[in-house]
């Protein structure tokens, strides 16, 4: 990130964003105590790389895999399913309050991104040059203008859309306001009420192997999609 001279908030919100992707993308979970709590792997590698950085997982590819961060997305919003002839998502989006999606983890032992997470994800193309470059940004000012809107890669993610999503992350400035990603300019949203209903883009780390949580330590399966 391009950091400069910046009020302490802005610093705390930094540290949290390192923090949370370096856990993510570093460590896994330890091992499941009960088949019942496990989760089917990740499907295998399918076909080429989109964008030269999210590598399609599955005969219905309905996952990819970030090559950079070595997470692995849902391609839909939470509630939304893949349809593989159309490139497309099907469905509705489903939107949540932020204590019900800190504790979802869906049947494939996906959860709710943090703050560092769905950074990773922001594309700028008016500052994004390569594939790597992607999420590399301030994340208090977003993309700028111009730019293309939705700030994500539309041919990894088509159907996404520009509205905030939530993250895991409850704000640095208050206890009563949770964060979320702004994908219209690719900026940090604060001041949310815990209780607004927003959508969700779902992440899995392969680290955490058959034992994934939710984003609150839940164990599989607590909520399941749809």
């Amino acid at each position: 990130m391009r950091v400069s001279a910046m009020p302490g908030w802005r610093v705390s919100l930094i540290t949290i964003a390192t923090a949370s992707l370096l856990s993510a993308c570093g460590g896994g979970g330890g091992s499941s105590s009960s088949d019942e709590n496990k989760v089917p792997p990740l499907p295998e590698a399918a076909g080429e790389a989109i964008s030269q950085r999210y590598q399609p997982l599955g005969e219905n590819a309905a996952i990819v895999l970030d090559t950079q961060t070595n997470l692995a997305w849902k391609r839909c919003y939470h509630g939304q399913s893949w349809n593989p002839e159309l490139s497309a998502c099907d469905g509705t989006a489903e939107t949540l309050a932020w204590d019900v999606a800190r504790s979802l983890i869906d049947k494939d032992g996906f959860r709710l991104a943090s703050l560092a997470e769905l950074q990773s994800l922001v594309y700028c193309n008016n500052l994004h040059a390569t594939p790597d470059q992607i999420g590399n940004l301030d994340i208090f000012e977003g993309c700028g203008s111009p730019t293309l809107s939705p700030t994500i890669d539309p041919a990894a993610f088509p159907d996404m859309r520009q509205l905030t999503v939530w993250t895991s992350d409850e704000s640095p400035n208050s206890e009563t306001t949770r964060l979320g990603i702004n994908f219209s300019t690719g900026v940090i949203s604060d001041f949310n009420s815990p209780g607004a209903n927003y959508r969700l883009i779902l992440v899995r780390n392969p680290e955490d192997g058959d034992d994934p949580r939710a984003a609150d330590g839940s164990r599989p399966r607590t909520v399941e999609a749809e």
